[in-house]
């Protein structure tokens, strides 16, 4: 069985949010002046709007970007948890 090789997505879709994935060259400005640095990645999430993005860097080899992936998913995991606690605490369970 061949399997296909791992490809950074252009988004994730999970329940009641979509983080949109971006590929860009280094020094690109983004349309709120945010550069994105050489070989670096990083992430926005605004919990009012559910707007989220993760942004990194194309000078990256592959296995770097699946890498800094993960690791904005990570970050992204961390703070929608802690607006899931804050904001909607009556809806979290924990058993």
């Amino acid at each position: 069985m061949r399997v296909k090789p791992f490809r950074i997505p252009r988004q994730i879709v999970m329940p009641g949010i979509v983080i949109h994935v971006h590929v860009l060259h280094p020094g690109h400005v983004d349309d709120e002046g945010d550069e994105l640095p050489s070989r670096q990645a990083d992430f926005h999430y605004d919990p009012f709007t559910g707007a989220c993005r993760i942004r990194i860097a194309s000078d990256l080899t592959l296995p770097e970007q699946r890498y800094a992936l993960l690791h904005e998913l990570q970050h992204f995991m961390t703070d929608y948890l802690h607006v899931a606690i804050k904001y909607h605490a009556d809806l979290v369970k924990v058993s």
